[in-house]
């Protein structure tokens, strides 16, 4: 440990010299004189005139000027304290020699000079510009709040001298300075000399200005001395109201929709005539995964397609028997023919990668189904209202995002646009799973909707929380109106009234499924002995299998004559529905994956900021 603090002690003071050099660096030009002078309006517009004499140490193009649109500052007066964040407004600017203008974050840059000569030695400039500070939203005072010299020259400046000239009468005993680094207050006396003459603040430095050093003058004046200033509506309020219009706009379509009709669960022992389990998975929630899907391997088996054969490491081989039957739906014959294409066995493994444009093909067949004429589960309005509040959610807390000021609006817009696709997501996500909460296992829904609430209220809440220290509460209702209209996206779907009798149905049997009295379950068996199987791929896909099973415990059965795994002794359905459900799920994200599953990126970004009055230094 002595070793170590030793070393460290050597690195540190080795660093020291580089330290000490970059606060030393040698600027590459010295301002010699540098004469401000602003003349006040009534309306708070100020025009700024410089001349500056500059001596370039080496060659140059010139100078550049730095002139802020948007500055926050906070002081204190008669025991408060007050803060506010400033938009500025620059027009008019005129250099006397040439001179390009660029906005860059919050702030206009002006480059004096030719990108094609070159200066050395001893050159003037003169700059001039409006300067529209606007109102400053304080009611208790107005006041003249401006950097004479910005802290962010990088050269020293040898003399400063300046005018002000107000636009009527005013207290000089309200009148202020600072000198120093930034956040630096009040000066010592000597250091600069002023006086008022009528209407006019004059004065001049009696030291130089080191590099990074300024000089700030404030003078309060009385509420009312300025007139007719450019009204300015914070961003954050613009944007706060345009996501509460979003809300309100989303919160009547919901309304539209009328009082949602709940589906009455019927005593059921078989599912709807007609369905097969993926069928019966999408109808009862609305959702094509691929649960459903792979339940008809079972669904398949039990009715003597294909055998299950148990390998190694939670793989099956599926081999073929005979073909499906006339018949069968045509998302059923797609999946069929895409496993045995190239054969009559195939296994989990083997389809890994090959099988996902096939399994998301027939999702979307099974949802379109379901999607017209008689079977249709949904209202179409309703299914419109509902992706448009889950496009709109967002969108409330991403547009505080724009009012980030030390980047350009484009940026942010940027920002936007790239980041709106991951909250669509998100909130697909957590709408999913609020819909087929009711077919999860208690832990594993617990789990799933903990981690997908986190992700969709994050984006609703991270936006709006990373403004709110720009922005303040706007920020925070704009996050939560985002919030809002995600807690009711699950809301907004409206089944048909043959959706509704449907989902009665299921309902009811999925009751039944979990808590069959043992009575009634024999009976079932008794009279049908394939009763548990040809039911298994149902209780599978509306996430009861594990209660179904434990229902068939004292009841004696027989092994499936269509899956062949290791021996266990005594035949235990639990058991047998155990290995079964992990063999599916696995089935079930091997061949929903993609090659495209592996890859990811990240990306990001940084901030800078600025102030009131300029600064700048040479290109």
């Amino acid at each position: 440990m002595k070793r170590l603090f030793a070393v460290a002690a050597v690195l540190l003071i080795l660093c020291l010299p580089s330290f000490g050099y970059a606060e030393e660096e040698e600027p590459e030009f010295v301002m010699n004189d540098y004469r401000r002078e602003i003349t006040v309006y009534e309306n708070n517009v100020c025009l700024v005139q410089d001349a500056m004499t500059v001596t370039f140490l080496e060659e140059a193009h010139g100078l550049w000027v730095d002139i802020p649109l948007r500055w926050s500052t906070t002081r204190e007066s008669g025991g408060r304290t007050y803060t506010n964040t400033y938009e500025a407004e620059v027009s008019e600017v005129r250099a006397d020699r040439e001179a390009e203008m660029e906005r860059v974050g919050d702030d206009i840059i002006v480059r004096i000079g030719s990108p094609d000569t070159y200066v050395n030695g001893q050159q003037t400039y003169f700059i001039s510009y409006l300067y529209d500070i606007g109102d400053d939203g304080i009611k208790e005072f107005d006041e003249f709040y401006y950097n004479l010299i910005a802290p962010s020259w990088d050269a020293p400046i040898e003399h400063f001298s300046f005018a002000v000239y107000m636009p009527k009468s005013f207290d000089a005993e309200k009148i202020g300075f600072s000198i120093g680094r930034a956040g630096q207050e009040g000066y010592r006396e000597g250091e600069l000399v002023y006086g008022v003459d009528g209407n006019t603040v004059y004065g001049e430095l009696t030291r130089g200005i080191a590099p990074l050093e300024g000089v700030t003058m404030r003078m309060e004046l009385p509420e009312g001395y300025f007139v007719n200033e450019r009204w300015r509506i914070e961003p954050a309020y613009i944007m706060m109201a345009i996501g509460i219009g979003i809300t309100v706009v989303l919160g009547g379509l919901l309304a539209t929709l009328g009082k949602r009709k709940k589906a009455v669960a019927t005593v059921e022992f078989y599912p709807p005539i007609g369905m097969t389990p993926a069928d019966v998975g999408y109808v009862a929630d609305g959702e094509a995964d691929s649960k459903d899907v792979v339940s008809l391997l079972i669904y398949w088996a039990d009715r003597g397609y294909i055998e299950i054969h148990e390998l190694e490491k939670r793989n099956l081989e599926l081999r073929k028997l005979r073909g499906l039957p006339e018949q069968a739906n045509d998302y059923e014959k797609l999946l069929f023919d895409e496993i045995f294409e190239n054969g009559d066995s195939n296994t989990v493994f083997d389809m890994q990668f090959k099988m996902h444009e096939t399994v998301k093909e027939v999702k979307g067949m099974v949802r379109r189904k379901y999607g017209s004429g008689e079977k249709r589960i949904f209202e179409p309005k309703s299914l419109q209202y509902h992706l448009f509040a889950r496009l709109l959610f967002p969108v409330p807390a991403l547009l505080m995002t724009l009012c980030r000021t030390n980047v350009s609006l484009w940026d942010c817009i940027m920002f936007v646009i790239m980041f709106w696709p991951l909250c669509f997501i998100a909130g697909g996500y957590f709408d999913s799973t609020m819909k087929k909460a009711s077919s999860m296992r208690k832990l594993r829904r617990t789990g799933i909707l903990v981690i997908s609430a986190a992700m969709a209220a994050g984006c609703c809440i991270m936006p709006g929380w990373a403004m709110f220290l720009r922005v303040g509460w706007p920020a925070i209702v704009a996050s939560a109106c985002s919030l809002l209209i995600l807690l009711f996206l699950p809301y907004y779907e409206r089944r048909t009234e043959q959706g509704r009798q449907w989902e009665g149905k299921i309902l009811g049997f999925r009751q039944f499924l979990a808590a069959a009295e043992a009575e009634r379950i024999g009976m079932l068996a008794g009279d049908d002995p394939r009763y548990f199987y040809d039911i298994l791929p149902y209780a599978y896909v509306l996430g009861v299998s594990d209660e179904w099973a434990k229902r068939f415990e004292g009841i004696a059965m027989y092994p499936p004559n269509w899956y062949y795994g290791p021996g266990d002794g005594t035949f235990s359905a639990a058991l047998f529905m155990g290995r079964m459900t992990r063999h599916l799920n696995f089935a079930a994200s091997s061949m929903a994956l993609s090659r495209s599953s592996r890859r990811g990126g990240s990306s990001g970004g940084g901030f800078s900021g600025g102030g009131a009055g300029g600064g700048g230094g040479s290109w």
